[in-house]
C-alpha cells in the first residue's frame, strides 16, 4: 500500500508543479485555437469530426481515447478541445499551438526527470514553428531568423529582442517575445 500512496503523491505533486509553471502557456493557447470550430478531431486521412463537446479517457482508464460528442476516434493527428489546438509533429511529438497565421507557433513541455523528488525535475518549454503548412521545425535562433527574413519588421523585432544571437533560457520572457515576433510576421 505504501508504494501506491507514494506513486499517487508524486503524481499529484508533479501535476500541481507543472500546472503552476506552465499556466502562462495555457492562457496563450486559447488564442491558438481554430475559430471556425468549437472542438474537432482530425484523422490522419484528413477527415474532420466536428462537434460541441470534447472528451477523453481519464488517467485511470485502461486505454487512452478521445471523442467528439461521444464518438470515439482513433488514428488521429490533430485535435482541438475547449482549451487548445494540438498537432502531432515529426520533430517534437504532440505540440500545442499558441498562434496561427502565415507563421504558426507551438510549444511543448520538455520535462526531464531527475529522481524521485519533484524538485529534481527540470521543466523546459521548447518551441516549434510552422511556416509552410505541414513543415514543422524546432525553433532555434538560426532557424527562426531564416524563416522570418521575408518580413523586415519581424526580423528587426527579433534581432532587437534577442540581440546576442541566441534565445536565452528565460521561458516567460521568451514566450511573450516570440509571440510578439510571430504576431508582427502575421500582419
Amino acid at each position: 500500500m505504501k508504494p501506491f500512496l507514494t506513486a499517487i503523491s508524486l503524481c499529484l505533486l508533479f501535476s500541481l508543479f507543472s500546472c503552476v509553471t506552465f499556466k502562462q502557456f495555457d492562457n496563450e493557447a486559447k488564442k491558438g485555437r481554430s475559430p471556425e470550430y468549437n472542438v474537432f478531431i482530425q484523422k490522419k486521412d484528413g477527415q474532420k469530426i466536428v462537434g460541441n463537446k470534447f472528451s477523453q479517457s481519464s488517467v485511470w482508464s485502461s486505454g487512452y481515447w478521445i471523442a467528439v460528442d461521444g464518438v470515439k476516434v482513433d488514428n488521429y493527428n490533430v485535435y482541438q478541445n475547449e482549451k487548445a489546438y494540438y498537432v502531432l509533429t515529426d520533430v517534437a511529438g504532440w505540440v500545442q499551438r499558441l498562434r496561427y497565421g502565415r507563421m504558426n507557433l507551438y510549444y511543448y513541455d520538455d520535462t526531464k526527470a531527475g529522481g524521485i523528488d519533484s524538485k529534481d525535475r527540470t521543466y523546459t518549454a521548447k518551441y516549434v514553428f510552422e511556416k509552410e503548412k505541414g513543415k514543422f521545425e524546432k525553433l532555434t535562433y538560426e532557424s527562426f531568423a531564416n524563416a522570418i527574413q521575408d518580413s523586415p519588421e519581424a526580423a528587426a523585432k527579433f534581432k532587437q529582442l534577442f540581440p546576442h544571437g541566441k534565445i536565452p533560457k528565460d521561458e516567460k520572457g521568451n514566450l511573450y517575445n516570440l509571440i510578439g515576433v510571430v504576431e508582427t510576421y502575421n500582419k
